[in-house]
């Protein structure tokens, strides 16, 4: 019964810290910067997801090769049209809107 606990524990800490490890409060030059280097390596182009907006960050999530990064950029940084709440659970999409990072950071429609 121990080990099973021990099992669970170990379960728990690693999706958590593959969350920490992956989730970034970044400048809006830096979030430029990652995009561009990105395309320039892979020769794809890059359109984060919008996740929302809470009290002082503005969200986005990126597909970076076969993971996840999250991307957190201070309000102040960016003037973002159409704000949205930010959704914490995991019953929320995966984002409400693509962005183009480097276009002044234009909905982009599906």
């Amino acid at each position: 019964m121990k080990s099973l606990r021990t099992y669970w524990v170990l379960i728990f800490c690693s999706c958590n810290m593959s969350y920490v490890m992956n989730h970034h409060i970044i400048s809006q030059e830096d979030f430029t910067d990652f995009i561009i280097e990105y395309e320039k390596n892979t020769k794809m182009k890059q359109y984060p997801y919008y996740q929302g907006t809470d009290s002082s960050h503005h969200h986005f999530i990126v597909r970076y090769m076969d993971s996840w990064k999250w991307f957190d950029i201070r309000k102040d940084q960016i003037q973002l049209k159409d704000q949205r709440p930010y959704c914490k659970t995991s019953s929320c999409g995966l984002g409400y809107y693509r962005v183009d990072p480097l276009n002044n950071y234009r909905v982009l429609s599906d």
